[in-house]
């Protein structure tokens, strides 16, 4: 991770996700397999919940791409 930050504009969101959090926090379903398309695999759902997120973080710290 040090070499991350060693880096001009790139950003690293730690952040873990938890779909506990998304559940109680959205009205998205409560039922987790609604957020994996086969059992494993995040479904269309968790990729747009995902892109929510890093949109927040990007907005969050002021990060803007030129």
């Amino acid at each position: 991770m040090a070499e991350i930050l060693n880096h001009k504009d790139v950003h690293f969101n730690s952040e873990v996700i938890q779909l506990r959090k998304w559940k109680n926090n959205t009205d998205y379903p409560s039922e987790t397999k609604a957020y994996f398309s086969d059992g494993v695999h995040p479904s269309k759902l968790t990729y747009k919940i995902w892109g929510e997120e890093v949109a927040k973080f990007i907005t969050n710290n002021n990060i803007i791409l030129q």
